[in-house]
Parts: structure tokens; sequence; C-alpha cells
């Protein structure tokens, strides 16, 4: 059910099920706001908000203007809304703010979710460390457990869940937005703020001009809105894999991808973390599932992060320290899947060991 459920609001998405790219030629934001800075923003005319991407940062933010009242356009570069990213774990905190903000996205979102907070959460050791002196701990042995129903009980909070990307946009574009709000294929690549609380004049690439009296930037890693705001390189706004698109690219996309990004992050003055990050949904029940719900294996310049994803399946993270820009050796006849390879050497449950000699507990490669 909790598959079924992830692959009808990808297709319902596909279909652009809450989105649209009509005519706009009549909408609000298609003319400056009368009055400037003179006008009182009353019930009968709210504050007119634009927000640049629709992922679920950009989702959010327009539900949390719409409840209070205010006029709300969101704009997505993206021409169909599309999986991107795995499953998120929604905190009984952040859960309480999505309740607050709309009791019908907070409802839907508990009754489509996997709960998680009721088995053990926290980290592991990967493999054999440490000395008679100080202790011997054995590869998989526990280093921290988290308790996040506790706290979530003692506060009255609703229990962590985790809920399918696509599910969790089409929930919020249900409850959560006014039909044809959502504008696609509309990047916004520049802006002029009018000052003095005059509003703001939002330029997208295909040169529609977009007015409100308060422009959110929610377009992602390499966001246009933060370009023009701090007066970045012209490289900074480069590719950006949407978080409503989806990342979908080929192999040779993804080769190029890893070298442009480095040049883009430097014109966006972004710094690189010093891990690369390998990830995957995978439909497979863990063998612990009963016991732990989400967990990570550490080691030393490397760690690898497994969580339950709901509906048999386990969302991992192999994250590996090596310098910016590296890419994965080509498919061939002689290593038809250079990443499956690369990480059963890395995460080897076997003696030798990896390359610092480390054998792992076999979670990883399970």
């Amino acid at each position: 059910a909790v598959r079924q459920r992830a692959f009808d609001a990808t297709a319902d998405a596909s279909r652009g099920v809450g989105f649209t790219d009509q005519d706009f030629s009549g909408a609000w934001w298609t003319q400056p706001i009368a009055g400037g800075s003179a006008r009182a923003v009353t019930p009968e005319q709210p504050l007119h908000v634009l927000v640049t991407g629709g992922g679920l940062a950009g989702l959010v933010t327009a539900a949390a203007c719409r409840a209070k009242g205010m006029k709300v356009a969101l704009f997505e570069q993206a021409g169909s809304y599309a999986p991107y990213g795995g499953p998120i774990q929604i905190q009984s905190n952040a859960l309480r703010a999505i309740q607050r903000i709309n009791p019908a996205i907070y409802e839907d979102l508990v009754a489509a979710g996997t709960v998680t907070a009721d088995r053990v959460s926290g980290l592991k050791i990967g493999y054999k460390k440490g000395n008679p002196l100080t202790g011997v701990y054995n590869k998989g042995d526990w280093l921290v457990r988290f308790d996040t129903l506790g706290p979530a009980m003692e506060a009255g909070l609703p229990a962590t869940v985790v809920v399918d990307r696509p599910v969790i946009q089409q929930i919020i574009l249900k409850h959560g937005l006014e039909t044809g709000s959502v504008r696609i294929n509309s990047r916004i690549v520049d802006y002029e703020d009018f000052g003095e609380g005059r509003g703001v004049k939002a330029i997208m690439e295909d040169g529609t001009v977009a007015y409100g009296d308060v422009l959110v930037g929610a377009d992602g890693v390499w966001s246009s809105i933060r370009k023009v705001m701090h007066g970045l390189g012209e490289g900074a706004g480069g590719f950006a894999a949407s978080g409503a698109a989806g990342g979908a690219i080929d192999d040779a996309e993804a080769r190029q991808l890893a070298r442009t990004t480095v040049r883009i992050a430097d014109q966006a003055n972004r710094r690189y973390s010093g891990f690369t990050c390998y990830a995957a949904l995978t439909n497979h029940k863990a063998s612990n599932i009963e016991e732990v719900s989400y967990q990570i294996l550490l080691g030393k310049d490397k760690y690898f992060v497994s969580t339950d994803a709901g509906g048999e399946r386990q969302q991992w993270f192999a994250l590996i320290r090596e310098p910016a820009g590296g890419v994965d050796e080509e498919v061939s006849t002689d290593n038809p899947a250079p990443k499956l390879k690369r990480l059963n050497n890395e995460f080897t449950d076997q003696s030798p060991g990896d390359a610092n000699g480390d054998v792992w507990d076999g979670f990883a490669l399970e």
C-alpha cells in the first residue's frame, strides 16, 4: 500500500495534478500593486507573496502564507513534478508546525506515513575499533541510541513518520494551495526591489514579469535569488536539479555535472563538505527492521546511513571523504556496475578489509 501510494502520487504529478502552465495573462501578479507603500494590508487587500521554487521548502512556505490569508503565487522552473530524492522523515516538532499551518495537510501526512519513532535509532561503529585500555567496540556495536518517541509523548507531539516525497508534494498541493496558484516552466532569474515597502518585481527566464509585496527564494542550492541578492558570479546559477522536477539524468550527464558543479560552486560561494554521497531507495525488508528504524555505521573517512522508508524499503546513503570533482568509472564489459563495485569494496565485510584494512559490519552490503 505504501509503495502504491508513492506510485500514484508520482503519476498524479506527471499528469500535472495541482499545477499548470496555462495562460496567466489575468493573474493578480501580472500587474504592479496599486498604492505601493501607501497601500494598507487588510483581509480584503492582503500581502501579495511570490515564491520561487516548487520543492518542499517552497510548497510549505506558500501553504503557510496562504493559511495566514495572503495571496500566493508559486513559480517552478520544471515542466512537471517528478520523483527526486527519497522519502522524508518528518520529526514530531515538524509535524506540529505543519499541523498549525494546515490541519488537513497534517492529518493526511500522518495517515500516509510510516511511524519510525517506535524503534531504536542511533550510531553504530562500522568495524572493530579500540583497545583493551579504553575499551573495544566490535563491528555493529551501538555508540549512541536516540529516543525520539519519549520526548514526543512528553510534549504531546505525534510520533515521527516517514513519507515519500511525491506524496508530501501532492498532499500540500491538494490542501495548502489555491487551484492554479502554481506556475510551472517558470524560472525566476532576476528581481528588482522597489524599496521602502513598495514591493518587488521578479523577472523570469522567458521575460515574463511578476509583481508582489514579497519575493521568497526557495529555489535550491544554486538559487538565482541568492545569486542576485549577493552579487555572485554569472556561473553561480548554473544547472539545478529542482526539488520539484527531480534529477533524472543518465550517467553521461551525471559525469559532466560532477565536473561543472565544482565551477558552479566556486562562483556561488559554496563550500564543499568534503564527502561524496551515493544514495538509493531499495525494495528490501531489512533483517533488523522490527528493532531498528534508523542507523549510521561510522568509520574514520566514510559512513553508511540506512533508514526505514516504509513499505518494506530501505533508503540508504554511503558518504565517502574525497576531493571535489571526482567521477565514477565508466560502465564497461569488465566493470558493468562501477558504483556497486566501489561500494562493495568500500564497505566490505570480508578480510583483508577495505583500503584501511577495516572489515565492516555486514548490514551495509545487505
